[in-house]
């Protein structure tokens, strides 16, 4: 097991999985027990570093008319088992309007998803570059505690040993899910930065919320990588590093960082587990970006 502060708890299938330690058994048995979706709530579900607080933030701006106000994106879309997990269940549990929520969650543990007519909106990110952001986040988290070694997180990545598990089976799971329910859909985080502004528009009508072209525009322009980097609201600290400093929740926000920490050979029998394990799926990912390459 790599070697970082974490906690085990069921995944829903009665396998035991890595989750960060906030995260326990009692409170995901709570979040089970007591939780009860709406039929107009909205959860943002992703493997972690996929776009996350992204997908948060056009939720934000679009449930605010476009105006980030006084709120950040934390606030006003919480943070499911976290919450539930510390007893936070005025962050959940409050009434008189549309609740948004994200999750890391599978989709087995995910509440009301097979018996609601709740929306659920699926960020998905090819799982170079999720492994690659996962690292420098968990290094820069001085909660858990992790110490700068690449080669040895690889090989827990691979083998599902870091917080929800392997990127396959949680991907592959919502994916599936998704081709059948109308009440999932599925955003590659790719597509997002091809053309953010359909899927804004695609978000919207699914959650059926009115879109105008002036709210799509003015989403857009505060829910870029640059716009929500110099925005604290949408970019706050972490915690501090081991070695004093501090950290900002976004990184780079590109497709094909990978290239800057696996080696070629992690690269060549990473590509050969994910078509061995895609096959059939019908699910693709891009893997490159074409500024990048032309700047390789």
């Amino acid at each position: 097991m790599l070697d970082f502060q974490y906690s085990l708890a069921d995944d829903g299938t009665g396998r035991q999985m890595v989750y960060p330690p906030f995260v326990t058994q009692q409170g995901l048995d709570d979040l089970s027990d007591r939780f009860v979706v709406r039929d107009d709530d909205v959860f943002i579900v992703t493997y972690p570093k996929a776009g996350t607080n992204w997908m948060r933030q056009i939720l934000h701006l679009l449930s605010h008319q476009g105006e980030q106000g006084e709120q950040s994106s934390r606030e006003t879309v919480p943070f499911l088992e976290k919450e539930a997990c510390l007893g936070n269940w005025a962050a959940l549990d409050y009434k008189g309007e549309r609740r948004y929520f994200m999750s890391h969650l599978s989709y087995a543990l995910m509440p009301g998803v097979q018996e609601s007519n709740a929306r659920y909106i699926y960020v998905a990110r090819n799982p170079k570059d999720c492994a690659t952001s996962l690292f420098h986040f968990m290094v820069s988290r001085a909660d858990l505690r992790l110490q700068n070694q690449w080669d040895d997180f690889f090989e827990a990545y691979v083998h599902g040993e870091v917080p929800y598990g392997v990127w396959f089976d949680h991907n592959l799971e919502w994916w599936q899910a998704s081709q059948t329910a109308s009440h999932i859909l599925f955003v590659k985080y790719e597509e997002m930065q091809k053309n953010l502004a359909a899927v804004v528009e695609e978000v919207a009508a699914f959650i059926h919320f009115p879109l105008t072209p002036a709210l799509r525009d003015k989403v857009v322009a505060q829910s870029t990588f640059s716009a929500m980097a110099s925005n604290s609201k949408a970019n706050w600290s972490l915690n501090a590093e081991p070695n004093g400093s501090a950290d900002k929740h976004l990184r780079k926000g590109v497709v094909g960082d990978w290239r800057n920490c696996f080696s070629e050979a992690q690269s060549a029998n990473y590509d050969a587990l994910y078509r061995q394990t895609m096959a059939g799926s019908g699910l693709t990912f891009e893997f490159e970006s074409a500024a990048l390459l032309e700047k390789a």
